[in-house]
């Protein structure tokens, strides 16, 4: 299946009863996958309030992401990982309910209520008061009380930091920290915080078009010494987190704090637009990095989510509502398995379609094969073509697909759509088998299904974690089609050209 993320904004707009050319076409829910994300429910939940109206709307919200979504679901597993499984919308929302005062009160004392001893327990109580007593006396580093002596810097510090000069304490630290956090997520201070980053010298202003916007910080801190794009993980990372989530949602965050299509910042009684929504959109880019494509219409996140994707290999499609449905009707808009075939012979024989293609060769220099990445999607699932030959089973083709990262994920539903659309049209394999079970597969090799008819012999397997499609042509015609398809590239690229070569996908 072909993953499709969607902003929240497109989510709601779709709601609204508008992109209904998009809407019908997510609706093939055999070709596409939509998931949301937990970033989803955060744009929800920063409209909570406990009116009436307001409840019943959300909870519209809520069952339109079950419709559209299925309750497919980017989440935090809560050991380090982001899994892709089902979630319901209602529940993860409730949760955030539950939560949503547990970083408004950064304390120490905070910290240890879940282990708050009754005072009558004369061993355990004197201890955990003792314990936090200590806490909350360690004194800071003496950078910070160096820092405040300091006039040019006392007046940032006490910006960002009011009444830790008169409490440099662990504990005085941790309040004030918390204080900030809550500040930049529900005032207008991110404003202030991002100025004071652009003091560097780099601002909105100095990213024309047309210029990577690495290269314009990078000379700004190159004159400083420094970068702070070489430690973006100590910005907003987390354990809970993995390091690839951490490393684009940073990215993300440290372009804006640069000035590079920098968000608004704005509150008042019709608008509150702060720091959190720098970071919903920096999670919504990260958690979109795993799907072949992610749609919206917010230009500023477009542009900083193909910048991040571009320096950390991302190969994830950012396109608006009205590009992709450009691409469906030249790329996508095919459905029935005779479709897929046709499209599939017809793209190798006249080798179009390819955003990137080349040759792999062997210790010699030869090509041994043509390696085509196709803007098809191949029975909805692959768009790598591989034309091989081996002594032994001559001339085949191979399919896999070509993810956008180097981090994955497979749902179980993409293997049982490719393989109902095998069984639904040659039937039962040679060993039996039909539709997927589930069960059946639980490591990265998996035997798959087989079939073998008079013209062609079909194999669909998993291998070192890869699902991979093999047809191996039967009859001497195919075989010499295909044989001159292959010589055809072969000369192509008999010079040792194997750069790949852009055509469609950005």
């Amino acid at each position: 299946m072909i993953k499709v993320y969607l902003d929240w904004n497109i989510i709601s707009s779709i709601k609204q009863g508008n992109l209904q050319e998009l809407k019908s076409i997510l609706e093939f829910k055999e070709k596409f996958l939509v998931p949301y994300s937990t970033s989803h429910i955060g744009d929800i939940f920063a409209s909570h309030s406990e009116s009436e109206v307001q409840k019943e709307r959300i909870q519209k919200d809520l069952e339109y992401i079950t419709s559209i979504t299925d309750n497919n679901c980017f989440f935090n597993d809560g050991k380090g990982n982001i899994q892709l499984g089902f979630m319901n919308p209602i529940e993860l929302y409730e949760e955030r309910i539950d939560s949503q005062d547990l970083f408004r009160d950064f304390s120490i004392d905070k910290l240890f209520a879940p282990f708050d001893i009754d005072d009558d327990d004369e061993v355990i109580a004197p201890l955990i008061t003792l314990l936090k007593g200590l806490l909350k006396s360690i004194p800071l580093d003496n950078t910070f009380k160096e820092a405040f002596k300091n006039p040019e810097i006392t007046k940032e510090m006490e910006k960002m930091f009011p009444d830790l000069k008169d409490n440099l304490t662990f504990e005085g630290w941790f309040k004030t920290f918390g204080n900030m956090y809550n500040r930049l997520n529900d005032t207008e201070d991110y404003k202030g915080l991002r100025e004071a980053v652009q003091k560097i010298g780099v601002n909105s202003s100095h990213f024309s078009q047309g210029k990577n916007p690495y290269d314009v910080i990078g000379d700004a801190y190159q004159k400083l010494g420094t970068n702070p794009f070489e430690t973006n993980s100590d910005l907003v990372s987390s354990k809970n987190t993995p390091d690839w989530f951490n490393e684009l949602s940073n990215e993300y965050i440290l372009l804006d704090m640069h000035g590079y299509k920098q968000d608004k910042v704005k509150v008042d009684n019709k608008n509150k637009q702060t720091f959190r929504n720098t970071t919903d959109d920096a999670f919504h880019s990260a958690f979109a990095s795993r799907c072949d494509f992610y749609i919206t219409s917010d230009k500023k996140n477009i542009d900083k989510s193909k910048a991040i994707y571009k320096k950390f290999g991302v190969e994830t499609c950012v396109m608006t509502p009205d590009e992709f449905t450009e691409y469906y009707n030249d790329f996508l808009d095919i459905h029935s398995f005779d479709e897929h075939l046709s499209n599939l012979i017809d793209v190798i024989k006249k080798g179009k379609g390819y955003y990137k293609f080349g040759n792999e060769y062997d210790e010699k220099g030869e090509p041994f094969s043509f390696v085509g990445f196709s803007n098809h999607y191949f029975f909805n699932f692959f768009n790598k073509v591989r034309i091989c030959t081996s002594s032994s089973n001559g001339t085949f083709y191979l399919l896999t697909k070509e993810h956008p990262s180097r981090i994955y994920y497979i749902a179980y539903k993409e293997i049982e759509n490719v393989l109902k659309m095998f069984v639904n049209h040659f039937g039962v394999d040679d060993n039996g088998k039909e539709r997927y079970k589930t069960g059946e597969m639980n490591d990265y090799e998996w035997e798959g299904r087989k079939w073998t008819l008079d013209t062609i012999e079909v194999t669909i397997k998993r291998v070192n974690g890869w699902f991979q499609l093999y047809i191996y042509p039967m009859e001497e015609e195919s075989k010499n089609i295909i044989t001159k398809i292959t010589k055809f590239f072969r000369k192509m690229f008999k010079s040792n050209n194997k750069n790949a070569t852009r055509f469609f996908k950005t």
